[in-house]
């Protein structure tokens, strides 16, 4: 859990690669988590959906390698639990208003399975802190 709590990255401030370590597994996993906040007031926004896809990193076009679709609670937070691969990932989330009050805003992770954001004991990928500021629709 130590190990978990100190790998740690943000994706608050847009685009960035991870860097992970390698272990030989057939179990990877990525855990991402984060929050969906009013970029005027700051407040928690509940129930916007949060949607990850992830590709191989050198093709953009292909079709998913995986896919997840959670929602924010009441206290504006997710947290996305996905299955994981040996290849070179790029990952997309992205934040939505189904209701159309908020503007969608979009992240990119590139997970490349080496540094410190992979606990290589539990083979998990960890991202804290991916934080969507959302704007009113004008």
């Amino acid at each position: 859990m130590l190990l978990a709590a100190t790998a740690v990255s943000s994706c608050s401030k847009g685009d960035f690669e991870v860097a992970l370590d390698g272990a030989p597994s057939n179990d990877r996993s990525i855990v991402i988590t984060g929050s969906a906040t009013d970029s005027q007031s700051g407040e928690a926004i509940e129930n916007i959906s949060i949607s990850f896809m992830a590709y191989p990193y050198d093709d953009e076009s292909a079709e998913p390698l995986f896919s997840e679709e959670v929602y924010t609670n009441s206290e504006g937070i997710f947290t996305i639990h996905a299955q994981g691969s040996h290849q070179k990932l790029l990952c997309i989330i992205i934040a939505q208003d189904k209701q159309g009050i908020y503007e969608s805003q979009t992240k990119q992770v590139i997970v490349t399975w080496e540094g410190t954001s992979f606990d290589r004991y539990n083979n998990i990928f960890v991202v804290n802190d991916c934080a969507f500021n959302l704007q009113k629709v004008k």
